[in-house]
């Protein structure tokens, strides 16, 4: 039996989403006395974020510092008792460079730039590194290029854009550039005594997905490339010794269904050998999560020690693990049902960021297998509000393989009723739904709908086979989510069969788009920043002319006719479902042209649909863009789905 304060609890409505907070660049003070991380919040007011800097006592529980805001960002250890940190009056305004001495006064102005720099690291002593984004100089009237992309998702125009890394003294002021012209640095990492640089750079305009892997002597100024092959690097750091580089990534042997992985890559020999292939799982963050907010740090192995800590994607769950670089061996150290968002490490302290599919993240402590959890930013939402605990469920598909998925019920849930499901379909298709909190889905469980998810063919989280569909989109994906949806139906009885909507993000937004060229099974549909024709997402996105080839295997001139067969587009005159087409104007990944074209069509055949442009907001603006549009975001979706399924 549910409690008297289960049943008076709130049910979520589309402005709560601000009212939670999120975390990210987490990090641990060299001896490991103090935690600082950015604490993120939604602001009505300024319909944008605000960001500060927390710093607190490992020991005691207690905070040490807040920086005042509006927007301080990316905190970095120069000792135990001073940290750097970025500060912004807003997204678009000039950066600062601040130091924070923890043992009194106020924050000092290190240095000011106009451009956005990023990555911002001690080097060693009074020297910290970071990259600057630089552009030559153009024309305002018009832009005349030879390169591609033109622009990237979430950045803008970038066809005259380049990153460099400079050093500076953080007592001087004094910054020097350290990387040549030629040079566009993806990313780096500089070694535990600061004397050498790791520079991953990209590898080539028609590729620049992988990248060369320089070493720079700082003290030399000498730069030597110790990569044979190219790789695609998510994140590269240090060995204590300074004799291998710890890479997170992958040769793209599957493109990019490859499950990214540890390697260590031999300086001296530039062997490169990868420490969890075996495991068959991916190390790389690829849960949904859409509380995470626009501020969210990579995920890096950390090394302590003779062992790497790396998370690992297995099933719903983005688990921390432990690999002995002498053996090999792997050992479980923060495993359960769960996703870690971030982590560091000093010793046998650790701290991340943690959500559960019923509870937000929060900042954890783990010393010696003990858990604490450090912050309650959100646990009194969750007091407040009614929370519906995921059902997990595993089907087997026509072919014999199992798939994973997940059923939430509607608030006020009664047997011998039948209700109303949305079907949600992840993006990518390489991420994956999890024992992450979903407001989203939530959400749709308060308004009284059945919640359904899950992770077909393509997936990350499970083996390297599973997750690789190239050449095959539309196809075991598709009646993976076709037969996991009826499996269910006939399962719960609470599941209406006659209203069924479904709707999905990106990949998601093809697969819904395709779903209703071929089945008639779903009441409403809702394409969100989706892709309708695989021709156009080649020529007009930010990565379409090397993703496209690598995941439909063709190209407009070289396979025209795959890319057609691929392309929900073609297929419009078999649409019987209403469909609404949703899809923001700054969108570089899936550029609005796919929405166009399906919704001209559309009307062009009377069929029904409705379009919904967001002016502003990137690919992913439901979950980073400026909190009024994603209040409105979902406002349009319920509103839509309310009219069809009740």
């Amino acid at each position: 039996m549910l409690g008297e304060d289960f049943l008076s609890r709130q049910r979520f409505k589309e402005e709560d989403l601000t009212l939670f907070t999120s975390f990210s660049n987490l990090t641990l003070s060299p001896s490991g006395e103090f935690v600082a991380f950015n604490v993120v919040k939604p602001d009505l007011s300024s319909n944008s974020y605000t960001s500060y800097v927390q710093v607190m006592n490992v020991r005691d529980k207690t905070v040490k510092a807040v920086t005042k805001g509006p927007l301080d960002l990316a905190p970095a250890w120069i000792s135990d008792s001073e940290l750097i940190y970025i500060s912004k009056t807003s997204l678009s305004s000039a950066t600062e460079l601040k130091l924070l001495n923890l043992n009194g006064g106020e924050p000092r102005t290190i240095s000011r730039f106009e451009k956005q720099i990023q990555e911002v690291k001690h080097l060693r002593g009074r020297f910290i590194s970071y990259l600057m984004p630089e552009t030559s100089d153009e024309v305002p009237e018009a832009i005349v290029t030879d390169r591609i992309p033109i622009w990237f998702n979430g950045v803008g125009f970038i066809y005259n854009a380049k990153r460099t890394l400079h050093v500076m003294n953080i007592d001087s002021g004094h910054d020097e550039r350290l990387t040549p012209d030629t040079m566009n640095v993806i990313t780096y990492s500089p070694s535990k005594h600061g004397n050498k640089i790791a520079i991953a750079s990209e590898y080539s305009e028609l590729k620049p997905m992988l990248a060369d892997i320089y070493l720079l002597d700082v003290d030399k100024n000498e730069l030597n490339k110790v990569n044979e092959t190219p790789l695609l690097v998510e994140s590269l750091t240090w060995s204590d010794d300074e004799k291998y580089l710890v890479i997170a990534g992958h040769a793209m042997e599957r493109g990019y269904a490859t499950h990214s992985q540890v390697l260590i890559l031999d300086t001296a020999s530039k062997s490169i050998k990868s420490l969890t292939k075996n495991l068959d799982r991916g190390v790389s963050r690829r849960v949904y999560y859409d509380l995470r907010g626009p501020f969210s740090a990579p995920l890096t192995p950390i090394v302590s020690g003779n062992f790497i800590y790396f998370t690992l994607s297995d099933g719903g769950a983005q688990n921390l693990y432990r690999i002995n670089i002498n053996s090999g061996s792997v050992e479980k150290v923060v495993t359960g049902d769960f996703v870690i968002e971030e982590f560091d490490v000093r010793g046998d302290l650790i701290a991340y960021i943690k959500t559960t599919d019923v509870l937000p993240a929060e900042v954890y402590l783990m010393v010696k297998d003990r858990e604490e959890r450090l912050t309650d930013f959100n646990m009194h939402i969750i007091r407040k509000y009614e929370v519906i605990k995921p059902e997990r469920f595993i089907f087997k598909a026509s072919d014999g393989v199992e798939v994973e998925g997940w059923v939430i019920k509607p608030a006020n849930f009664k047997a011998g009723v039948k209700y109303p499901a949305i079907v949600n379909i992840h993006g990518g298709p390489k991420s994956k739904f999890g024992y992450a909190f979903m407001f989203e889905h939530q959400l749709y469980a308060s308004k009284g709908y059945v919640v359904i998810y899950l992770n077909p063919r393509g997936s990350d989280g499970y083996t390297q086979e599973f997750a690789d569909i190239r050449c095959h989109y539309g196809e075991r994906d598709y009646l993976d989510i076709i037969e996991g949806v009826k499996y269910l139906v006939s399962a719960k009885d609470y599941i209406d069969p006659q209203r069924l909507g479904v709707t999905g993000i990106s990949y998601g937004g093809f697969m819904t788009n395709w779903i209703i060229t071929q089945t008639d099974m779903f009441k409403a549909a809702i394409s969100q920043n989706g892709i309708s024709d695989w021709i156009a997402e080649f020529g007009t996105t930010d990565i379409g002319y090397h993703f496209v080839p690598d995941q439909i295997c063709g190209d407009p001139i070289n396979g025209r006719e795959v890319l057609i067969s691929k392309s929900p587009l073609f297929h419009v005159a078999r649409i019987k479902t209403p469909l609404l087409i949703l899809h923001s104007l700054n969108d570089y990944r899936c550029y609005v042209d796919q929405a166009l074209q399906l919704y001209t069509l559309l009307k062009y055949l009377n069929k029904e649909t409705q379009l919904a442009l967001f002016k502003e907001g990137e690919h992913a603006f439901g979950w980073t863009g400026k909190p009024l549009s994603r209040i409105r975001r979902l406002k349009v979706m319920l509103n839509f789905f309310n009219k069809k399924l009740r």
